[in-house]
């Protein structure tokens, strides 16, 4: 499972799992995003993507004048009865569950039915994925970031996914984004769980990978164990995840990223240390090949 890398006076550096990357995990704008989502999921832990893309959605499509049910559903593409529980939820809440208050209903006059604004603690958190924009940017130029950005993406998992909540998104994120520290330094998935503050890691890792006790699993992940110590679990991206986070890195950078690649596992064994892979030439890289679905 694991290969090393030639001794080196007595001391050898050996690699855990060579791991898939791309330029594209880099760009400033997917690190943005990825910051977003975790932010976010900090102040509201339970807030599925569907959700937080419905919510965002409307910041971006409402006007001075409020906006209906209706018209979120001709914004998010989604059925009435999916829309309507989920303005419940980010307002005021339903079946008794307190909501998030992002939204709430006004009288208008001339008009029927009430119709839905965003509250100022929702124009707080639609700001968390419009860091990019600038914190005090105009409301026009948070909107124009949203639908350039961050909503592609997040329609992007929830196309795929409806059910998947922005917590496990995040998860994912930060997992793809930082193979090589899993890969080449070993460091275990429960120190993602402490930066991240993240109480339940395991059940995210398992969504994500084989499946909680009973459930079925994404297969985005799997879990290796760490050469040094038996107890600690390794999470490598698969080749499938990797295929699903650059489709929503492209998402959010606006342009089709690079596949990812890895070195050859013969020609690793050459190297010294993690720090000559940029020496490389082409040849001596895997590419990985594009979904043929």
């Amino acid at each position: 499972m694991f290969k090393g890398i030639r001794d080196l006076e007595g001391s050898a550096f050996f690699f855990f799992f060579s791991p898939w990357e791309t330029a594209g995990y880099d760009d400033p704008m997917f690190r943005a995003f990825c910051e977003a989502c975790a932010d976010a999921r900090r102040q509201h832990p339970n807030i599925t993507v569907a959700t937080c893309y419905t919510f965002l959605s409307i910041v971006a499509g409402m006007t001075e004048d409020g906006i209906t049910n209706e018209e979120i559903v001709d914004l998010t593409g989604l059925e009435y009865n999916q829309v309507a529980p989920q303005v419940e939820a980010l307002s005021s809440g339903r079946w008794k569950k307190e909501g998030l208050g992002f939204l709430e209903r006004r009288d208008v006059e001339n008009c029927r039915s009430r119709k839905i604004f965003v509250t100022k603690a929702g124009e707080e958190f639609a700001r968390i994925f419009a860091r990019p924009a600038g914190a005090d940017a105009p409301h026009g130029d948070m909107v124009k970031h949203l639908l350039s950005s961050p909503l592609p993406a997040l329609r992007a998992v929830r196309s795929r996914f409806p059910t998947l909540r922005l917590g496990t998104l995040t998860v994912f994120l930060f997992l793809g984004a930082r193979q090589r520290e899993f890969g080449f330094n070993g460091t275990p998935a429960h120190a993602l769980a402490d930066e991240l503050g993240i109480p339940n890691f395991p059940r995210h890792i398992a969504v994500l990978g084989e499946g909680p006790k009973g459930g079925k699993g994404l297969g985005l992940i799997e879990l290796r164990v760490s050469r040094e110590d038996r107890r600690v679990k390794l999470p490598e991206v698969t080749e499938k995840g990797h295929r699903f986070l650059t489709e929503i890195a492209s998402a959010v950078v606006g342009r089709e990223i690079e596949l990812p690649r890895k070195v050859e596992p013969q020609k690793l064994e050459d190297l010294d240390s993690p720090d000559d892979i940029s020496g490389l030439d082409d040849e001596d890289f895997i590419w990985l090949p594009p979904d043929e679905d």
